[in-house]
């Protein structure tokens, strides 16, 4: 009776060490895996450097709302395609929107062209700031989808 205890006590740890280490080999090198590796990295250096709970909250949540979407998949294999193809694709992707932008209206088809092969895009939270007044910026915002809303916190004559 006591070697059948220890026969199945030791069956049962191969077994669990077995299938842990398949597991991991399966695993290994998935977005999952890539997403906690990457989540793990930036807690550290949240830590590192003392940031607050309020930042680091909206870490996490952009970081959990690119692991949800294709955003982050999609821009790594648009990348490998050539440009004239992903000229096209943007072309047919984001022409029609960017056209009907006020500010680009009367643009000519290849300035527009040459708008749209640099676009990219965004995902943002609901209730995430965008923008701040007084920043400097060296980008265009165009909301495709969802609502944008402005907040003034004080008025100025000028």
């Amino acid at each position: 009776m006591a070697f059948t205890v220890v026969y199945i006590s030791f069956s049962i740890v191969l077994s669990a060490y077995l299938i842990g280490n398949m597991t991991a080999l399966i695993v290994k090198g998935s977005r999952t895996e890539r997403f906690r590796d990457r989540m793990t990295d930036l807690i550290r250096y949240m830590n590192r450097n003392r940031l607050g709970s309020a930042i680091r909250s909206q870490v996490k949540d952009h970081l959990m709302l690119q692991y949800e979407s294709s955003y982050t998949r999609d821009r790594v294999i648009v990348d490998d395609i050539p440009v004239a193809v992903r000229s096209k694709m943007s072309q047919t992707l984001y022409l029609d929107m960017v056209s009907r932008v006020g500010l680009f209206r009367g643009c000519s088809d290849d300035f527009l062209s040459q708008i749209v092969l640099k676009l990219h895009e965004e995902f943002f939270l609901p209730g995430e700031v965008i923008l701040e007044q007084g920043t400097v910026v060296d980008q265009i915002y165009i909301v495709a989808h969802g609502c944008l809303v402005l907040f003034f916190t004080e008025t100025r004559d000028f």
